[in-house]
């Protein structure tokens, strides 16, 4: 992942878009979009994995006229995620004991923010929800980044400090996910932090093996450093460039992804149109698999899916999902 003072170069941007996985028999569904990938040249990039998020916020009023010291929950918002569009999350891998390849439950610090050409705060909340394009840091970097945006804001909240609210203890989540916040580094323990979503995700991978109407596999080079060269000055991209996620968690959601990894802004609009091409694709091979089904079964929609994390706030935290609708970062 990217640094917060490297080259534009080296950074690493997502263009994701996600598709509906709903349906009245998940497991259909599930079997249905597995085949439809397989016809589409994908095969699984290996074993399920399972890995579960926290994120991290400092809450404060979103009304400066608020003094009082108990602070209703709907007054609420966030400093990272509503006002700056900066989702700041502990990623947990979990193994099991038998996995010899990793080490167990590797965790590391992780920011997802919008590029620069994506942070003009004077432009209209996104309108494009079906596509998200983040640049993606880890470690040290995402920590960085959130250290410094905190402490150019600090003059706007820290006056309130003493009135933050914590997140309710009744949520079913936050029990486990106190712990994650003893694992903040130091430079932050001070910054008030709160856990205010966690859960648990399945997530299997695909990525394209060959092309179904020659029955060929793509050209490798022996090289990997210099394949992930030349894709950093990329103007095109194809299905080789594609990597596609299923993901279920434990409150019981399921969507799919599909993304690519970019490292110049100027590569995001090529990469958007390769993603939109692949649910074109992706639709029209499941209205084959569905052909028996009701039609009003077959779409993979495409148009406001939520998030995982999205859709964890609906049900835990509807007050901050309210408040990052409102200032366009949901």
């Amino acid at each position: 992942m990217s640094s917060d003072t490297t080259d534009i170069a080296e950074k690493e941007i997502e263009v994701e878009q996600k598709f509906s996985l709903s349906s009245n028999n998940v497991n259909s569904t599930i079997e249905h979009i597995h085949k439809a990938l397989s016809s589409l040249g994908f095969q699984p990039a290996g074993p399920e994995i399972r890995f579960s998020d926290t994120y991290m916020e400092v809450l404060i009023p979103n009304k400066s006229t608020c003094k009082s010291s108990t602070i209703a929950s709907d007054t609420l918002t966030g400093i990272l995620t509503a006002q700056h569009n900066y989702w700041f999350r502990y990623r947990e891998l979990q193994t099991s004991p038998s996995d010899k390849h990793n080490p167990p439950n590797k965790g590391a610090w992780q920011l997802k923010r919008p590029p620069k050409s994506h942070q003009n705060k004077n432009e209209e909340p996104n309108t494009n929800t079906a596509m998200s394009v983040y640049e993606e840091l880890e470690g040290q970097d995402a920590i960085r980044a959130v250290q410094n945006l905190l402490q150019k804001e600090r003059n706007h909240w820290n006056s309130y400090l003493p009135n933050l609210v914590k997140v309710p203890s009744s949520m079913e989540f936050y029990h486990n996910s106190t712990i994650i916040s003893k694992k903040l580094p130091k430079n932050l323990q001070s910054m008030n932090f709160i856990p205010f979503a966690s859960f648990e995700t399945t997530r299997s991978s695909w990525k394209y093996a060959q092309d179904p109407s020659t029955n060929t596999t793509p050209n490798e080079s022996a090289n990997e450093n210099e394949n992930k060269n030349k894709n950093k000055n990329k103007i095109d991209f194809s299905y080789q460039d594609l990597k596609i996620d299923i993901d279920g968690t434990d409150f019981g959601y399921m969507v799919g992804e599909v993304e690519i990894v970019v490292h110049q802004e100027d590569q995001i609009p090529a990469a958007q149109k390769c993603i939109q091409d692949f649910i074109h694709q992706l639709q029209i091979k499941r209205n084959e698999h569905y052909q028996h089904i009701n039609k009003n079964e077959l779409s993979p929609n495409t148009d406001d899916i939520p998030s995982k994390l999205e859709s964890f706030l609906i049900i835990h935290f509807p007050q901050l999902n309210d408040a990052c609708v409102k200032s366009g970062s949901l």
